[in-house]
């Protein structure tokens, strides 16, 4: 299976493994390929129906999450999913090459507000990597592939994403993690991991960005723990565990919609609400 590369298609590029001692670390960015031939490189690989649009990733293993980009308004019929050790990035499509919905038709972004010009992405793909079934009476949409990453650990495993946007460019970042324990952020605008956030003792079961404070990305894990990570600076600035926190795996986290609240739920039947107004709180993460 040939993996798309984003920076320059048509030559496969594995995800970086982080070493288990390095606090953080940033992956190799490459430069764009001209952005010109960019959607030339987009796969179809489905087509809307009257019912639905049936995908199935090649990879054979369970895909456990998936989620539309709320946070760009040129990017709300991107959705992406997760499984195995893999990342893909899927976008609907008329024939005519632009949304079914035309772009002024699109919602506000939740964050960032404001109506945003779209950026040239260096779209990859690999027609092998997902197969498209279809039923009932077809209609003009198409489901393309636009981008796919494969971690280089075979043992990797995502269970989680989350839609984000770097706070210094705008640029949407994707971020997945999973069994072994680190955050990937991918930048899907310049095709490139951007950054490694390393520190959990488990693996990451959910992942959450600020609905305010898009620097800020929480991250529940199997060992029992939540981290309040700032994806600029690579730190961990939070950790809701200990007394008073869960007993065993964190399965689902979420943060309310003003972010004056986490909640978190687990595997010991509890569910915890953490207060995220506090003074010490809020200056660790401006101090980030």
């Amino acid at each position: 299976r040939r993996d798309g590369n984003l920076g320059k298609p048509r030559v496969p590029r594995e995800m970086p493994k982080s070493s288990a001692d390095d606090a953080s670390s940033s992956a190799d960015a490459s430069s764009s390929a001209d952005a010109t031939d960019a959607v030339d490189e987009r796969q179809e690989v489905g087509a809307r129906s009257g019912g639905a649009i049936r995908a199935k990733e090649l990879h054979g293993q369970p895909i456990y999450a998936c989620a539309f980009n709320q946070l760009d308004r040129s990017l709300f019929r991107t959705f992406a999913t997760v499984g195995a050790n893999c990342a893909s990035v899927y976008e609907l499509e008329d024939e005519s090459g632009g949304d079914d919905v035309a772009a002024d038709e699109a919602p506000a972004a939740a964050a960032g507000g404001g109506k945003k010009k779209r950026k040239a992405m260096n779209w990859g793909g690999s027609k092998a990597a997902t197969k498209i079934q279809t039923h009932g009476k077809a209609t003009s949409a198409r489901l393309l592939v636009v981008q796919e990453y494969r971690d280089e650990d075979e043992d990797e495993r995502f269970y989680a994403l989350a839609w984000g946007a770097d706070a210094r460019t705008s640029n949407a970042l994707l971020a997945v993690g999973g069994e072994q324990r680190h955050i990937k952020l991918i930048d899907v605008h310049e095709g490139c991991v951007h950054g490694v956030l390393q520190g959990h003792g488990g693996a990451v079961h959910d992942l959450r960005f600020h609905p305010a404070q898009r620097a800020l990305l929480f991250s529940g894990s199997a060992d029992f723990s939540v981290r309040l990570w700032h994806v600029g600076a690579r730190d961990c600035v939070a950790l809701f565990a200990g007394d008073g926190g869960h007993l065993d795996a964190i399965f689902s986290i979420d943060v309310r919609l003003d972010g004056a609240q986490l909640a978190s739920c687990g595997a010991d039947g509890s569910i915890k609400l953490w207060d995220l107004q506090g003074e010490r709180l809020k200056n660790r993460a401006d101090a980030a």
